[in-house]
């Protein structure tokens, strides 16, 4: 059995703890954090940090996994960009208790949390996040590096963007469409087409802060905590 390393020792990382010692307990002998914020050898929900982002490079190829569990989409892009430039593998973690219908199709690396739905033909991207009780409707199609907060509902036909954040609890009507790298936030009700690189909160959603320019190509955090 390999070892599993965990990019991110935030909450999602602690959330993917739990999901592979309850969903794929024989897969991995031992579980390791990578965090740049944490100290080397500091226990995190019981999980040692092994160092910061410099693993990435020093690891052997083929000889562990890494799941890249933080929440910002900007810094799940560049962390996977970084690990897959240096070979590494990047796997997916499902909960158990997540129901994914067979006809829904999903990308690699991604990450899917308890008791989330993804329902009938619908497309997940590649290395998108998806947290605890999301329901994610009928051909829905959410783009890579795209994640969705705990709670979210995206009804049926709609669209997410590659990278974009759609916070806990917020709701996408049917058929609509949130641009690329745009933010929904927490509690929104989006009735209308969002925009790329916009943030639309409050009910009906309205624009919060529109685009600029650099939104197109994002630049990742510094760090690797999930804020």
């Amino acid at each position: 059995m390999k070892t599993l390393l965990i990019v991110g020792a935030g909450g999602l990382g602690s959330e993917v703890v739990d999901m592979v010692r309850g969903s794929m307990p024989e897969c991995y002998a031992d579980i390791g954090f990578v965090d740049d914020a944490v100290p080397a050898n500091r226990l995190v929900h019981g999980v040692r940090v092994i160092g910061d982002r410099s693993v990435l490079r020093d690891v052997r190829p083929g000889s562990v996994d890494f799941c890249i569990a933080v929440g910002d989409p900007r810094a799940r892009r560049a962390l996977t960009e970084v690990a897959e430039g240096y070979g590494q593998h990047v796997i997916s973690v499902i909960d158990e208790t997540a129901l994914l219908r067979p006809s829904a199709t999903v990308g690699e690396g991604v990450i899917i949390g308890a008791r989330a739905v993804v329902s009938s033909n619908a497309s997940i991207g590649a290395h998108t996040a998806i947290n605890i009780g999301a329901v994610i409707g009928h051909a829905v199609s959410i783009g890579p590096y795209a994640v969705i907060g705990a709670g979210a509902l995206i009804s049926g036909g709609a669209r997410v963007g590659e990278g974009a954040l759609v916070g806990a609890g917020a709701s996408i009507l049917l058929g609509k469409t949130v641009g690329s790298w745009a933010t929904v936030a927490m509690g929104a009700a989006v009735f209308t087409e969002v925009s790329a690189g916009t943030t639309v909160l409050g009910n009906p959603a309205r624009v919060f802060m529109p685009a600029r320019r650099d939104r197109g190509n994002p630049r990742a955090p510094d760090n690797l905590v999930e804020r």
